[in-house]
């Protein structure tokens, strides 16, 4: 006994899929060449020669364009850096940031176990009372 949530359920994976499969079925019966009645599939594609022969007889035009664009350099900061009690600024934003990063083992622990933050929600199962 599937309940009328299911059931409509059930209904619309059945629409997906006849859709999917005329989706499917309609580009492949699109995809073919028109081949005249009365004549046959070979006829209507060229051969290999006739096609080159085609292309060779067109005249193929090559263009080229110079582009030039004005740029400048920008202006260098002074190459000594003043250094204020010890510690360039720098290295301080460093020594933050890593003081705040876990260690490299429980990010790698965290991107597989998960950190707790996300909750998951198993598939939606039918409760024993409905049963």
């Amino acid at each position: 006994m599937l309940s009328g949530r299911q059931k409509r359920e059930l209904l619309q994976l059945m629409g997906v899929g006849l859709l999917s499969v005329l989706i499917v079925a309609g580009s492949t019966v699109l995809s073919r060449r028109y081949v005249p009645s009365g004549s046959s599939p070979s006829a209507a594609r060229p051969e290999a020669g006739q096609a080159v022969a085609g292309l060779a007889a067109r005249p193929v035009q090559v263009r080229q364009i110079e582009v030039q664009v004005a740029s400048s350099a920008p202006a260098l900061a002074p190459t000594g850096s003043v250094v204020r009690g010890g510690v360039q600024p720098g290295a301080q934003r460093a020594a933050a940031r890593n003081s705040q990063r876990p260690p490299l083992a429980r990010r790698l622990a965290r991107l597989f176990a998960g950190d707790g933050r996300h909750t998951v929600q198993p598939f939606p199962m039918v409760p024993a009372t409905h049963r």
